[in-house]
């Protein structure tokens, strides 16, 4: 930009030498104090003949740390879990193993829950599971980590007896079909509650993704008794659920169920790990039949036992899922299990 220069003026160039912008800056006389102006632009005029502006910054250090006091949350309710068998929970020690003595099967309640369960791509939260008991000398909270335990993903759902057959005397046939009645059940609903748990474990698993140990049981006793989890662990129970239409109901083999799961320790599943919970999923969400669930605990022989039916043969069990990951508070756990001696007191 050329302007007209006025008198007592000098030119200054901006820009560069391909697109220069020339401005007229009056120079003060030597007599004369420099007016405001004309020290900005010396100074801008020094500053860029020194070379390139310095991008900085200098060096990198840490900001100030930040003390951050962890939100704890109690865990209060528990139930005792029998089984005659070893339950595989996750421990954090080399030397304290998990004994099943001590299983009990902890329900985590709303908040916590919701902690877990985020939106978004956050990673999820970080957890310590500590026994909080109150030393009687001193009147203090002592807390202790817990070693042995596991996060659950904890599922309810229905199933119905399959209804009797006649029988013909001298029938193979007819007698592994009875067999087949007392082992195989149909899938009548599952709780709303463990509909979106399922839900959250298909979307954050992958296909192929195994657990430390998949536990079918039920809850029995009351409450002037007390109640408890009954869920055997072992390799002579042996479970699994299909989808298809059973026309006649025969032994369960490699038709009615899709693979077999070959593991050394725990049950032996009828499906991968993965494809037990899509198809309950899709049984609590289509509501519709066509899904069966076969369990046995001696080869074959009997199923369920009988106590757990009502009048209309319908029963509620609960699939017990323990997790290997310790640490995190994933969005499909809703539960706790620990299998170490505890005082009278509450994890947090």
């Amino acid at each position: 930009m050329l302007l007209g220069k006025p008198e007592n003026a000098d030119w200054i160039t901006l820009g560069n030498d391909t697109n220069p912008l020339k401005y007229p800056v009056v120079v003060p006389k030597d007599e004369e104090k420099p007016s405001k102006d004309y020290e900005r632009i010396e100074a801008i005029i020094k500053c860029g003949a020194k070379g390139y502006l310095p991008a900085g910054p200098c060096q990198l250090s840490l900001l100030a740390s930040v003390d951050q006091q962890p939100s704890a949350f109690p865990i209060p309710h528990y139930i005792n879990w029998q089984s005659a068998e070893p339950i595989p929970v996750p421990s954090s020690s080399s030397t304290q193993k998990s004994n099943s003595q001590y299983l009990r099967l902890w329900t985590l309640s709303g908040a916590l829950t919701a902690l877990g369960a985020q939106d978004g791509d956050a990673l999820p939260p970080h957890m310590i599971v500590e026994q909080a008991a109150q030393d009687a000398a001193t009147g203090k909270t002592i807390k202790t980590p817990l070693v042995n335990f596991g996060w659950t993903s904890t599922i309810e759902f229905s199933i119905k007896k399959l209804p009797q057959q006649h029988k013909k005397s001298g029938n193979e046939a007819n007698g592994a079909s009875d067999n087949a009645l007392k082992t195989t059940y149909e899938l009548n609903g599952v709780s709303s509650s463990g509909t979106v748990v399922l839900e959250r474990m298909l979307q954050s698993l992958p296909d192929d993704h195994s657990f430390t140990s998949i536990t079918l049981g039920c809850t029995t006793g009351s409450q002037s008794s007390g109640t408890h989890f009954v869920g055997e662990g072992g390799s002579n129970v042996t479970f699994g659920i299909s989808q298809t239409n059973l026309s006649t109901v025969t032994n369960p083999g490699g038709e009615l169920f899709l693979q077999e799961s070959m593991q050394t320790t725990g049950p032996t599943l009828l499906n991968t790990p993965m494809n037990l919970v899509k198809l309950l999923w899709e049984a609590g969400i289509t509501n519709s039949g066509g899904f069966y669930l076969y369990y046995t605990a001696d080869d074959g022989k009997a199923g369920l036992p009988s106590s757990i039916f009502n009048e209309k043969g319908e029963a509620t069990l609960t699939l017990v899922i323990i997790h290997e990951d310790q640490q995190h508070l994933h969005p499909y756990i809703n539960g706790l299990a620990t299998a170490q001696p505890l005082a009278s007191s509450e994890p947090h």
